[in-house]
């Protein structure tokens, strides 16, 4: 067992989806690369089911999955009212079922490929600095149930992909002033879980009822606050069904757990659970500051999920791959100039994407169910839209949208409360896209009073 104290050029940790991806990039790109995990590595990661699109896999430079790993895409995703009769269909779903352990699981397997030096069962303690930078982080390895041994691990870059907790983030005065944990209204509880069918006539009656086909998603919304779903995916064969249940973590609504109880409750057809899991996401856009000298965030650490419906796998993924690719041929993978790159690009691409839905989010959240029934039913929200939400890119509205849009505010006036919304989305597009390209404290702080004054003004309440 390790033991006193290793030198790498790189130490990343958390080695879910995104922590193990940057560690897989960064040794391709020749640095010396330590991956630590304070779970077991077989238990690191999400362990449910995520909808990712094909475009952000590839994007990161890895093969698409395959089964086990890949669970395939539905037939139809069909978005409904909380009561289940005003709703949208898009067919095929555009993003592809992952079992999101297995993917962790090939990605450390790539890491050992590549020489990485995986840390299972790592207790992160004080992260010294020096002038302000990591140079150590202190840590214990535990060996059985009673042992641990001592071990420091020095970096020249150390990358918090920790999760939400943000277990190294807090040690830098910097991103800890810049970067304070989301509050309970911008964080999501979700659960998540593949169970069998227990009864399979009762399966069929739940699809007549509902007038579904096998291997099509019915996500009901609003049913337990503005921000919230509860879906359910049938396979083909009836021999399994995955359940998504979710809504705002701020203890005024029930939590993703308890909406996943209340369903099965319900449906007494549906089995006992195969896997799954539940947890707090975080919603908000992407934190101002992803780096500080020989630091960088990646992942739930730095809020890079999709805030429209709380995805993080693909944005991981991306911000991995972003990352690695600021830092490639660095003698210094921690100096700040590289770094800085890194913050830009992310800004400039997915992050304007993420803060654009942030907006959305946010005016979505105070919708009550009734609203959300005129919304679905109006076509002011085109498919294109809700599809590009599911796909994670901006929408391209087509002039035939916006005839449709026009048609369902005539219809619906009282909608037009929607139109803030979306000229807010705009106007933080163009907003991400002049992030300042390199480190200048001035544009910085200038560029990040324009952000806080555009979403204090961002409409939350109808």
């Amino acid at each position: 067992m390790p033991s006193g104290r290793r030198d790498f050029d790189v130490l990343v940790a958390g080695a879910g989806t995104s922590g193990s991806a940057c560690a897989l990039f960064l040794a391709r790109n020749g640095f010396r690369v330590a991956l630590v995990e304070n779970r077991s590595l077989e238990k690191a990661g999400a362990r449910w089911v995520n909808g990712v699109p094909d475009w952000m896999i590839e994007s990161a430079g890895i093969a698409l999955p395959v089964p086990p790993e890949s669970r395939g895409r539905a037939r139809a995703f069909i978005l409904a009212d909380f009561e289940g009769n005003n709703r949208l269909r898009i067919a095929p779903s555009p993003v592809r079922q992952i079992y999101v352990p297995l993917l962790v699981k090939r990605l450390h397997d790539l890491c050992r490929d590549h020489d990485v030096k995986l840390f299972g069962h790592f207790f992160a303690g004080k992260l010294r600095l020096m002038a302000g930078r990591p140079i150590e982080l202190e840590g214990r390895v535990r060996q059985t149930s009673r042992a641990a041994r001592s071990i420091n691990l020095r970096a020249r870059l150390f990358v918090d992909a920790s999760g939400l907790a943000g277990a190294l983030r807090r040690q830098v005065p910097l991103l800890a002033k810049s970067c304070p944990p989301p509050p309970p209204n911008h964080l999501c509880s979700a659960a998540q879980q593949v169970c069998r069918v227990a009864d399979t006539n009762g399966a069929q009656v739940f699809l007549e009822q509902n007038r579904l086909e096998p291997g099509e998603v019915l996500a009901r919304l609003g049913v337990a606050g503005g921000f919230s779903t509860a879906s359910i995916y049938l396979a083909e064969d009836l021999s399994e069904v995955e359940l998504l249940t979710g809504s705002i973590g701020d203890g005024r609504h029930p939590d993703g757990p308890h909406m996943m109880a209340e369903l099965k409750r319900k449906q007494r057809w549906i089995g006992n659970i195969i896997y799954g899991g539940a947890g707090l996401i975080p919603l908000r856009r992407p934190y101002d500051r992803l780096v500080a000298p020989g630091f960088a965030l990646v992942g739930d650490s730095a809020c890079q999920v999709f805030p429209a419906h709380g995805s993080g796998t693909g944005s991981g993924l991306l911000a991995a791959r972003a990352l690695a690719d600021a830092v490639g041929g660095q003698k210094d993978p921690g100096a700040l100039d590289a770094l800085w790159h890194y913050q830009a690009a992310w800004q400039r691409g997915f992050g304007a994407t993420c803060a654009s839905y942030d907006v959305f989010r946010r005016f979505s959240q105070a919708l009550n169910g009734p609203r959300i029934s005129q919304l679905l039913s109006s076509g002011l929200v085109t498919t294109a839209f809700w599809r590009a939400g599911l796909e994670q890119v901006l929408p391209r509205i087509s002039f035939q949208d916006m005839s449709t849009a026009f048609k369902g505010l005539a219809k619906n006036p009282s909608l037009a409360i929607l139109l803030p919304c979306l000229a807010a989305m705009g106007a933080t597009r163009s907003l991400y896209g002049v992030y300042p390209r390199s480190f200048d404290p001035r544009l910085l702080a200038g560029w990040e009073r324009v952000a806080s004054w555009l979403f204090r003004r961002t409409p939350e309440k109808t």
